[in-house]
């Protein structure tokens, strides 16, 4: 009975050692998955506010006027032409503020793109900011913009369009 009683006591210490350890095993599972998952978020966060940031900047928003102004003075059907006559003609004065608008937004936007491909940010957050409406804008006033500029000097086509369509299942282009 001794021996039944000796028996039983190391039995139990085990199964309390064991259980104790089983349940430090899931703790530590369970938290370090919670961290990875906090971690991984702040990152998104902090990467789109950093976008958000820059999208709202005094730069981006003149950038945007001076398109929409261009767009305005040359008429929807005509800008993309004027702008290629523009850099034709090399007329630097009258082309610097439409073509560093054209780069700055076009930049932007290939650098979304790069996030999102890369997994810098999910998604979600993409059709929140800036959003399917957003996107068919950059597309419908730089897109032309864009192909302007190739014409004019050659090169291929910008893949932030293309990715931009992919993005946020857009139709693409027709060739």
């Amino acid at each position: 009975s001794i021996l039944n009683e000796k028996v039983a006591s190391i039995l139990t210490e085990s199964n309390i050692t064991l259980t104790v350890s089983i349940l430090t095993f899931l703790s530590t599972v369970v938290l370090q998955t919670w961290y990875t998952i906090v971690t991984q978020n702040s990152h998104y966060v902090s990467t789109f506010n950093a976008l958000h940031t820059e999208y709202a900047s005094a730069d981006m928003l003149e950038a945007f006027d001076t398109v929409d102004d261009f767009i305005y003075e040359h008429g929807v059907e005509h800008f993309g032409e004027k702008f290629i006559k523009l850099k034709k003609a090399r007329d630097r004065e009258a082309l610097s503020k439409i073509d560093n608008a054209r780069r700055r937004v076009v930049h932007w936007y290939a650098k979304a793109c790069l996030f999102w491909e890369k997994g810098l940010i999910p998604s979600h957050l993409l059709q929140t900011f800036p959003g399917r409406e957003r996107a068919k804008y950059f597309l419908r006033n730089w897109e032309p913009l864009d192909d302007a500029n190739r014409m004019a000097y050659g090169g291929p086509p910008n893949e932030a369009f293309s990715c931009i369509r992919k993005m946020y299942d857009l139709q693409q282009r027709k060739s």
